[in-house]
């Protein structure tokens, strides 16, 4: 057996209450990118039952998918795409990002649910202000449904004035829900009565163990891996584990594994479906933590100076996901 990620179901469960009892908000659950690598179909079995305000998804594909779990609540997809007979279809929010995208979807001949992202100050996608009153008039003579106005913070630092940039975007639609905070930014914006929470909720729910497929004994100035890049430093053990970048698990990382109360550190190159730890001592478990309890991915994205959202996006779908 390769790797496996195991999802704890009762940290989840207690992420969900906890930010539900901080902030007595809506939740958006945001389960965009397969759950952030997780998986959509493993992580919707759990929150579904949670009293969720509406759903956001990266793909109309996940949006689909949500559908045909039987998902009942409204569905934000992230992505522009143009198939607008598959949002009425399957009843999805389309996520309006421009004023040249608004144009194109005014004079729709069928209701259409819309959600309007507006540009505060990240300058990624979304709509300026100074259009939102032609909008509005826009929209009295349209079947374009009007389901939510938002917008994403850049960083800690543009938080005040990107708030207050949306401020402005509230005086001209004061009627329909809005929604600014997110995982970085929990009950900060008391104005709202939403927060979008997706890594809170899956926070400290991730297990990635990794079988050990050989041990073998070493000695020093061994060579371990491709192009002999290291060498052992004292006699010790090589541990091989079935890891690789085909997995998601990228050649940049100089992983530190966990096991049997130890930190181990890789030896040699990352490989393809494979990579290699020294320990000093042979081990006693069959298996090394990854991402766990002893190595969580907050410390992982300092310890790698990676975006944990990075480090979950990129594990690869052969990896088994299993909820525990």
């Amino acid at each position: 057996m390769r790797c496996q990620i195991l999802i704890d179901k009762k940290n989840i469960i207690a992420n969900y209450y906890n930010v539900k009892s901080k902030t007595n908000k809506n939740v958006i659950a945001v389960i965009k990118s397969n759950a952030y690598g997780l998986g959509i179909n493993k992580v919707y079995q759990i929150i579904k039952k949670f009293d969720i305000f509406f759903y956001v998804v990266a793909t109309i594909k996940e949006g689909i998918l949500l559908r045909k779990m039987k998902c009942k609540k409204e569905i934000l997809i992230l992505e522009k795409c143009d198939d607008l007979d598959k949002y009425y279809k399957y009843d999805l929010t389309l996520n309006c990002i421009s004023l040249d995208h608004f144009n194109s979807l005014k004079n729709i001949s069928f209701s259409l649910k819309i959600a309007l992202k507006i540009e505060t100050g990240l300058n990624r996608l979304g709509i300026d202000i100074n259009h939102l009153d032609y909008i509005k008039s826009q929209l009295q003579n349209s079947k374009l449904i009007l389901s939510s106005i938002y917008s994403h913070i850049a960083d800690r630092q543009t938080y005040i004035s990107q708030k207050n940039n949306f401020k402005k975007a509230l005086t001209i639609f004061n009627n329909v829900p809005f929604h600014l905070d997110s995982s970085r930014f929990i009950n900060q914006f008391v104005e709202s009565k939403y927060i979008r929470i997706g890594m809170e909720l899956l926070k400290d729910s991730i297990i990635l163990n990794v079988p050990i497929y050989r041990v073998r004994k070493v000695y020093k100035g061994e060579s371990v891996g491709y192009n002999h890049l290291n060498k052992t430093k004292e006699n010790g053990y090589i541990i091989t584990i079935p890891l690789g970048y085909a997995d998601g698990w990228i050649k940049q990382r100089k992983t530190i594994g966990f096991i049997d109360e130890n930190y181990i550190f890789q030896i040699g190159s990352t490989c393809m479906d494979h990579m290699m730890f020294f320990s000093k001592n042979k081990p006693i478990s069959n298996s090394i933590e990854i991402i766990g309890p002893h190595l969580n991915l907050d410390y992982l994205e300092k310890r790698y100076k990676e975006s944990k959202y990075q480090i979950l996006a990129l594990l690869s779908p052969r990896i088994i996901r299993k909820i525990i």
